[in-house]
Parts: C-alpha cells; sequence; structure tokens
C-alpha cells in the first residue's frame, strides 16, 4: 500500500518554495532586478549640425530631481539610497552605498552661466584625442549624443545631449571598481549613462 504524504510535509514544501522565491513578487526587495535594457539610440547625428527637434528643458531648470521617474531610477541602478538637488547647477545625482552614482544637470546654469553646446566637447576630443578612453557619437530622439570616458572623469562615463543650439543636458555615471558589484550595468558605465539620458529625453519630451 502506497503512503500517502502528510499535510504536514506538503506545507513543510510549500514553505520552503515560499523561502526559495523570497515569497515576493517582482518589484519588491529580495527579488532580483530585471536584465538592464540597452538604450534604443539612432543613427549618428553630428555635433556640428543644427539641432531641428530642440529639447524643453524647463523641467530640469524648475525640478532636477523629477528628471527619472521612480521606476527608471530602479532599471538603472536598483534602489538608490540618497537624493541630492543642486539648484545653482540644475542638477540632481542620486546615489547608492556612496559608491556608486549618477547625476543629470543641466548647462547652462546659474553656477556655469555661459552657453554650452555640445560642440565643445566634440572639438575637444577631435583636438585631443588621447584625452579619451571612450567616445561614441549616436542619438536619442532626433537629438545629438555624445558618450565617452575621459581621464578627467574619475571611474566614470559622460552621456551629452545636445538639447538645443546652446544648452547640453549632461548625465555623468560613476562606477569605481571597487565599488560593491552593481546588478544591472556592471562592466557597462557607459551604457549605463546613456539608458540615463534616454530617460531623461522620453520624459522632457512629454
Amino acid at each position: 500500500m502506497t503512503k500517502k504524504p502528510s499535510r504536514r510535509a506538503g506545507a513543510s514544501g510549500a514553505l520552503l518554495a515560499m523561502l526559495i522565491t523570497g515569497c515576493a513578487t517582482p518589484g519588491e526587495p529580495g527579488v532580483a532586478p530585471a536584465p538592464a535594457v540597452p538604450a534604443s539610440t539612432g543613427p549618428r547625428i553630428a555635433p556640428s549640425m543644427a539641432i531641428i527637434r530642440p529639447l524643453d528643458t524647463t523641467l530640469l531648470t524648475a525640478h532636477p530631481c523629477s528628471a527619472l521617474k521612480a521606476h527608471q531610477l530602479r532599471a538603472v541602478n536598483g534602489e538608490p539610497e540618497q537624493e541630492y538637488s543642486y539648484p545653482d547647477k540644475y542638477s540632481c545625482s542620486w546615489s547608492e552605498h556612496r559608491t556608486t552614482k549618477f547625476e543629470v544637470g543641466k548647462y547652462p546654469n546659474p553656477a556655469e552661466p555661459e552657453p554650452h553646446p555640445i560642440t565643445e566637447i566634440a572639438t575637444r576630443h577631435y583636438r585631443h584625442p588621447e584625452e579619451f578612453t571612450h567616445w561614441q557619437e549616436t542619438s536619442l530622439d532626433d537629438l545629438p549624443v555624445l558618450v565617452y570616458e575621459s581621464d578627467f572623469i574619475f571611474d566614470g562615463c559622460v552621456a551629452e545631449v545636445g538639447a538645443d543650439d546652446q544648452t547640453t543636458i549632461r548625465v555623468e555615471y560613476t562606477k569605481s571598481p571597487k565599488d560593491p558589484p552593481q546588478p544591472l550595468w556592471e562592466g557597462d558605465r557607459c551604457g549605463a549613462a546613456l539608458k540615463i539620458a534616454e530617460f531623461v529625453v522620453r520624459n522632457l519630451r512629454g
């Protein structure tokens, strides 16, 4: 005669399954985040070309920390622990474990009032390519984008978006090799910077 499993055994199995899965739904603490999704970029747009569809950056002037939404922050860096607003720079930064950090800012701003066309960094690259360890020219929603790592950016990558002929949105993602592993963008700081830029452009387009 075959012995049937007891209800106690069944309950123990269910409890074990709950412990293994974390007893949570996606998006709750304890559940691994979804894999990182690269930014959807367009064809290269030369930085010297006129921007035919300028981006309204008023939101960054008034509320820079609203440039990214909660679910977008999770898609970039899990759960950032700290958020800082810098009104004089039209910028906001988010950090995790006081190490991995990313920042979104607008130039010009009260701290740096001079026009800041995207052609400035492009000209520097053309004249001194040896200063850059990574360089990419691409686009997001008809806006020119420059992505780069450089000796003057410590353990970080920058994505600069030409919002109009005088204004640049600058995204910097910093991740030191000594920092704890980052589950989403480990080893791809420029991919993270470009993804943040994509989110910001999408939000500002509305």
